[in-house]
């Protein structure tokens, strides 16, 4: 609710933006396939930190618009 307060009136928020319809995501990695997932996590088992939920480092927020097919940082 409080994203959504924040966006409320930005270009590109839609109903998919509203509380109780959008889900909040991380995506590490894109483009993966499922053969190639357990290399990945391997890589990132012997990053410092990645065994804690709760540690990490925010580089960049992005909006990816569904239905448009669109994305751009916020």
């Amino acid at each position: 609710a409080q994203v959504a307060g924040v966006l409320d009136g930005l270009p590109g928020t839609g109903r998919r933006m509203t509380p109780g319809t959008w889900t909040p995501h991380v995506t590490l990695a894109r483009g993966i396939r499922s053969e190639q997932l357990a290399a990945v996590m391997d890589c990132l088992a012997g990053v410092p930190g990645m065994s804690d939920e709760h540690r990490g480092e925010f580089l960049v927020a992005r909006r990816w618009d569904s239905e448009a097919k669109v994305t751009w940082e916020l």
